[in-house]
């Protein structure tokens, strides 16, 4: 019994022993067998035009107003560059090199499991990285035209590096398991869309009726202005013009999305854990909820988001809106200035036809949660990425109880 225990001891150290040297063999066997054909230098030259020409037709397209948008668009670009390619190479690292009996000589050898599947992890991240220094010249030049601070560019760099590390992990968890390599395959890139794309919809998997306030204009404004407009005077002289609206409370049932109860469900999202750790400046909030002003619609998430082509501002601001209560007080009486020829703006400002300012206070306040979630996000992925390695470690351990069918020893 004891003598048992310790060999059991004495081979759970060897399957988690980690050693530089092992790590350098197997990437480097890797590397030299994945990445040593022409096929992989056409595909970096044809990542490196593409990611140019969307930056400089970007650039081009950019207003004044849209400062960080060439290098939020570099970022994204490089994050989904590698959450496509790491899981490129892990997907079929493990069941394809057991298929061919590399893998049984690379065990025979005193390298651990562990040792086995960090080297493939480094490979296919070193793999990844090479796409992200192709993209670094667009993203330092970026930098430069749109005074990106250098500290928020080094965040960037380290979670794009992370969250590429954790596709890759589930790449080689996948294949430890499987041994078909469509179908590690398959699952592996199910698992990066879900977590990458599908998570952001959480927002619209929850609707409820709930009863709204509104302070807008009364129905006798209102009557008010459709008879004027219908009168064919009105269009002879200013002094017809209704004057400013006349605004009070009333109380609609209204469908409305309730974000707040699925929104945990986005913040796994690489791309939300990028935008939220480099805190990149907030844009015009939504067209609906400006200072707790809706100007069109009283359902705060069935309209457009306001995009000044940030993408990863507006992943970020998303995030954040749906993390917030959905506002059950609306204010439409300031969008309604804009009707009789007042100046409405998003800043704000409501200035009458002379060009005099309005002293207008919205009662009502819009509140945006703006805690941190990259940090749980984070967490998350790491956790997702850390059991799949562990998976991958545990079905390298020797000596096999049973060998799947049809696959090759030696």
């Amino acid at each position: 019994m004891n003598g048992g225990t310790v060999e059991k001891k004495r081979t759970t150290k060897g399957t988690w022993r980690l050693s530089l040297h092992g790590l350098k063999t197997v990437a480097g066997l890797e590397l030299q067998r994945r990445v040593r054909s022409r096929r992989w230098l056409v595909a970096l030259a044809v990542w490196f035009v593409i990611v140019g020409a969307v930056v400089v037709l970007r650039q081009q397209a950019a207003d004044a107003d849209q400062a960080g948008s060439v290098f939020e668009l570099v970022v994204m670009l490089a994050l989904g560059a590698g959450l496509l390619v790491a899981p490129a190479f892990t997907a079929t690292s493990i069941n394809d090199d057991r298929r061919q009996g590399r893998l049984a000589a690379v065990q025979a050898t005193r390298l651990s499991p562990a040792e086995i599947v960090a080297g493939k992890l480094v490979a296919a991240w070193c793999a990844a990285a090479a796409f992200l220094v192709v993209t670094a010249p667009f993203a330092v030049w970026a930098m430069v035209v749109d005074d990106v601070p250098v500290g928020r560019a080094l965040v960037c760099c380290v979670m794009v590096g992370v969250e590429t590390a954790v596709v890759g992990a589930v790449g080689l968890g996948f294949s430890s398991l499987s041994d078909r390599s469509a179908v590690s395959t398959a699952l592996t890139y199910v698992v990066v869309v879900g977590l990458s794309v599908l998570t952001l919809l959480a927002p619209m998997l929850t609707s409820t009726t709930e009863t709204v306030r509104v302070y807008g204009p009364s129905a006798e404004w209102w009557e008010q202005l459709r008879t004027r407009s219908d009168d064919a005077s009105a269009a002879d002289g200013a002094e017809d013009q209704p004057g400013p609206p006349e605004c009070s409370w009333s109380e609609v049932r209204q469908d409305m999305a309730r974000p707040e109860r699925t929104w945990w469900m986005m913040v796994p999202s690489p791309f939300v854990v990028v935008a939220d750790a480099a805190a990149f400046p907030w844009s015009v909030p939504m067209n609906h909820r400006w200072q707790g002003v809706v100007l069109t619609d009283l359902n705060p998430f069935s309209g457009a988001v306001s995009s000044d082509g940030q993408p990863l501002t507006d992943v970020r601001r998303i995030v954040h809106e749906a993390a917030a209560a959905p506002e059950l007080e609306y204010d439409q009486c300031a969008g309604s200035y804009s009707i009789v020829g007042y100046g409405v703006t998003q800043d704000g400002v409501i200035t009458a036809p002379d060009g005099s300012r309005v002293d207008y206070v919205s009662p009502v306040t819009a509140s945006v949660d703006k805690t941190p979630v990259w940090l749980w996000g984070l967490a998350a992925d790491l956790l997702l990425g850390g059991i799949f390695f562990w998976i991958a470690v545990r079905r390298l351990r020797l000596p096999h109880k049973k060998m799947p069918q049809g696959i090759r020893l030696a």
